[in-house]
């Protein structure tokens, strides 16, 4: 990116914005241009079809001057799709990079990155840029405050009445898992079987996840799933939808094949597989 001499720096790059100029280095549907290229070579494409003191000449000149109407008016149609992808822009102030990238990061970290690029779709029915940033930020907000209300619903299923304990609990907790992790760190086993020691593998402590996006949207065996194999629920739908419409456009899913789609560990995959497969939302080829 070349800096621009006016200290427009922020403006050129997000969408190939110049300000100076106000125009865009690269045009939406930059390809518009190309329906034109027909009108250009009707002489030399269609000289075949005229041909004086011919009696279709009449039709043939008609049926010329229709196509060339109707290609006129395709470029019309793109070129008003494009005025229109400038408004989109200019009213949702989606030239400024800082603001833009701001406010989408705040809504990912919030919603998760699926959910923001599927509501950008829908960005054009909002009629100005004030109008997008309302409805981003009360998603943000729903989100937060579905969060909230999954905290309190996992203090109140350990058995928290009121709100003074749940800071204690909180507390208890926090030195529950540190005294749990000088343990691990110090435990010398009574035997010399270092071999053995080498091999075994520590299980890590189940992941907590009221406070993930996607929560809400798993069941209990799907909770229980993710908390064990510390996968985050979002990246757990992700997956999930992933392993069903590969097996469904495969006819089928292999083990090898599922742990080449996700580059997490094997024991990860190797459990949401074998829970999918269980729950007959994916199978195994024939």
């Amino acid at each position: 990116m070349q800096k621009n001499r006016r200290g427009y720096n922020h403006l050129v790059y997000p969408a190939d914005y110049n300000a100076e100029r106000s125009e865009f280095t690269t045009e939406f549907d930059d390809r518009a241009e190309n329906v034109l290229a027909a009108l250009c070579e009707r002489s030399t494409a269609l000289a075949p079809f005229e041909s004086e003191g011919d009696e279709g000449v009449s039709v043939d000149s008609e049926l010329l001057e229709r196509l060339e109407l109707a290609l006129v008016g395709a470029y019309n149609l793109r070129l008003a799709s494009r005025k229109k992808a400038h408004k989109i822009v200019r009213d949702h102030s989606l030239v400024d990079r800082h603001k833009s990238y701001l406010l989408f990061q705040r809504c990912e970290n919030a919603v998760g990155r699926q959910n923001v690029l599927t509501l950008m779709r829908f960005a054009c029915f909002t009629r100005t840029g004030a109008e997008l940033d309302l409805l981003l930020e009360r998603l943000r907000y729903q989100q937060e405050l579905r969060l909230r209300i999954n905290t309190l619903l996992n203090y109140r299923w350990v058995g928290l009445r009121t709100m003074a304990s749940t800071s204690l609990y909180t507390q208890l907790q926090e030195k529950r898992i540190s005294n749990r992790r000088h343990l691990n760190a110090s435990y010398v086993p009574l035997s010399f079987d270092w071999v053995g020691v080498r091999t075994s593998r520590r299980s890590s402590a189940p992941l907590p996840l009221h406070n993930l996006p996607g929560y809400s949207l798993l069941d209990d065996e799907e909770k229980e799933l993710c908390s064990n194999a510390r996968i985050v629920p979002e990246t757990y739908h992700n997956f999930k939808n992933l392993f069903v419409q590969e097996c469904r456009k495969n006819n089928g899913l292999k083990l090898a094949s599922a742990r080449q789609l996700v580059k997490i560990d094997v024991n990860k995959t190797r459990k949401m597989y074998d829970y999918l497969l269980s729950k007959g939302l994916i199978w195994q080829p024939t």
